[in-house]
């Protein structure tokens, strides 16, 4: 019995420290249910209590399963009567909401795009050539539609039907499309961005310190900061 005992304590600490999840110690439990019952008979003979114990522990592993499987739905489909404990499920589950964000592997972060800040003055230096090229950039990674902020039909239309654009009207929309005076700082360290500071472009369209961004994806959460939008 005192084997069954530190077998069972050793099989439950090792499943909690590899794989911290409810759902692979159950199943663990099952099999070492079965490893029990199929090789140690006469030790569950001998203690006819135990099976009962073990079944209760098992149903006690299957309700906190479904508490952290299926939260929402416990909260929907308790009873009235329990009133604190929806409360509290739902507490519950909205702490694993945000204590479970998924987070961006490195290899992700990497793949995202790079671009070098740069002010309007710097912008003016410019060819109109380089300054078309880059808004065309910018338009791809909007979609084709110019839908990142600042961006207008007018100056889309303009770029595909070749309309001429001064090179300061150039520089503008080129700002603009960079995030324009939201631009100007990073909403992580809140610091003011500074000539050619590499900036990291998140899907969304908005760009942060590669240092603070790439920090924030890989520890925190695989999100934008500003709109939640999820990075893949």
């Amino acid at each position: 019995f005192g084997f069954v005992c530190v077998s069972s304590c050793l099989c439950m600490v090792f499943f909690i420290y590899v794989g911290s999840d409810p759902r692979g110690l159950a199943v663990s439990l099952v099999f070492f249910l079965a490893w029990l019952f199929g090789n140690h008979v006469n030790v569950v003979r001998s203690f006819p209590c135990l099976p009962a114990l073990l079944a209760i522990l098992l149903c006690v592993i299957a309700v906190g399963c479904l508490f952290v499987c299926f939260p929402d739905w416990l909260v929907e489909h308790l009873p009235p009567w329990l009133g604190e404990h929806q409360q509290a499920a739902a507490n519950w589950a909205r702490r694993r909401e945000q204590t479970g964000r998924r987070k961006a592997s490195r290899s992700v972060v990497s793949s995202l795009p790079v671009e070098t800040f740069c002010d309007e003055e710097e912008l003016l230096t410019w060819s109109a050539t380089r300054l078309k090229d880059e808004l065309r950039r910018l338009q791809r990674l909007a979609d084709l539609r110019m839908q990142f902020t600042g961006g207008t039909r007018s100056t889309h239309n303009q770029l595909l039907h070749g309309v001429s654009m001064e090179k300061q009207e150039l520089a503008a929309a080129v700002a603009q499309a960079r995030g324009g005076q939201s631009g100007q700082t990073c909403s992580i360290c809140l610091a003011a961005y500074t000539q050619a500071s590499s900036l990291r472009v998140l899907p969304c369209g908005h760009r942060f310190h590669c240092d603070c961004v790439d920090h924030w994806l890989i520890n925190q959460s695989a999100t934008c900061p500003l709109c939640s939008k999820v990075v893949k």
